[in-house]
């Protein structure tokens, strides 16, 4: 899976994919690997972006219960991780 945060401010772009990380890297189990890092093209269309990765036999089980907010998007089996 991979989530993407989008944003007008970069820092809270930045912050709030953090804050996902910190929360994720938390309840990860063995086997799975995350991974936080800015988008290729980190700024599109005035909008800043930052990418997690999540990967694994199950990553829908991982986010499970957790607030993504509005500014996430959910992308699963993506095709390209930039």
């Amino acid at each position: 899976i991979k989530l993407t945060f989008v944003n007008e401010n970069a820092k809270e772009s930045f912050e709030e994919a953090q804050k996902i990380y910190k929360t994720l890297k938390e309840k990860i189990p063995g086997g799975y690997t995350i991974n936080i890092y800015p988008a290729l093209l980190y700024k599109l269309h005035n909008k800043y972006r930052w990418h997690i990765l999540i990967q694994g036999e199950n990553p829908n089980k991982i986010i499970e219960g957790i607030k993504l907010g509005e500014n996430c998007r959910i992308d699963v089996d993506p095709i390209s991780v930039r």
